[in-house]
């Protein structure tokens, strides 16, 4: 048993809650409805914004089931993951970043673009509305809209589910 094996190899156990959001790679299987911050762009669109600032080197915010890349950090441990969790990383360690992050993180991720001297793309809505809206145009004057026709979809344990409307995100290319 994994018991006997822990106390063999004098391995300590010690359990520890994750909450749902996080625990997005265990839970996968019970989920049929999509989670709110898993979306990921469709291939073409993604293609699309490598070729107008790629290639990009890491997925800053991704799990493997969303990933557009090789190299991606994810938001929990993954052993597929090359890093965990973005905001505690040093971004300077990159050239060229792909970041698609959720919304409800979009103040902390502007802040640290502030003092990230690199180049890639964020995708993110254009809420001029939001706090974090001025500092990102600073950042990133000319916001680019996605093409017409660009798509969100996740896995789920139906299977890939495509978002109903994503122009009500009204998602835009930043370049940095």
């Amino acid at each position: 048993t994994i018991l006997e094996f822990c106390l063999l190899h004098s391995i300590t156990l010690v359990p520890k809650h994750l909450p749902g959001g996080l625990n997005v790679l265990a839970d996968r299987g019970s989920r049929s409805d999509p989670i709110t911050t898993e979306w990921s762009l469709d291939k073409e669109t993604f293609g699309w914004l490598s070729s107008l600032a790629g290639p990009f080197q890491v997925d800053l915010f991704a799990t493997r089931e969303n990933t557009q890349l090789p190299s991606f950090v994810s938001p929990f441990p993954d052993p597929w993951a090359i890093e965990v969790n973005a905001l505690s990383l040093h971004w300077g360690t990159w050239d060229k970043l792909y970041l698609f992050p959720p919304s409800s993180i979009m103040g902390e991720v502007v802040a640290r673009l502030q003092h990230y001297n690199g180049r890639g793309i964020l995708v993110a809505p254009l809420y001029a509305q939001s706090s974090w809206f001025p500092s990102l145009l600073l950042r990133s004057p000319n916001p680019i809209s996605l093409p017409l026709g660009h798509s969100l979809s996740q896995m789920t344990n139906k299977g890939l589910v495509f978002h109903h409307n994503p122009s009500i995100f009204n998602l835009h290319a930043w370049r940095l």
